[in-house]
């Protein structure tokens, strides 16, 4: 078991690293609708972000995060908020598949 310093430290680095992934994201965004930088919570659908717009976002967060996103997360594409935590957990699932790959099974 951790002590409790040790989980509030990291807890504050998994929020500066959702902080950073969060400010990423909203360049990218920003680059695909043509608009300056959105807030954290403005809804896509009215920033006029349409499917194909979220499928080239898509592409871009790929390239920006070296990540694989499906197209089945272009729903979820809501929010800044909402696809920087979708990206943050595609960047663990990188981290731990090196992990995984030693495990026998």
């Amino acid at each position: 078991m951790s002590a409790p310093g040790e989980a509030a430290g990291a807890g504050a680095r998994r929020d500066e690293e959702l902080a950073w992934i969060r400010e990423r994201v909203a360049e990218v965004l920003a680059k695909v609708a043509g608009r300056g930088v959105p807030g954290p919570d403005d809804d896509l659908a009215a920033l006029g972000m349409d499917s194909m717009a979220r499928l080239d976002l898509l592409a871009l967060l790929e390239r920006e995060f070296e990540v694989e996103l499906t197209e089945d997360l272009i729903p979820e594409f809501r929010t800044v908020n909402r696809i920087a935590r979708i990206v943050r957990g595609a960047l663990a699932a990188n981290r731990a598949a090196p992990l995984l790959a030693n495990v026998d099974v």
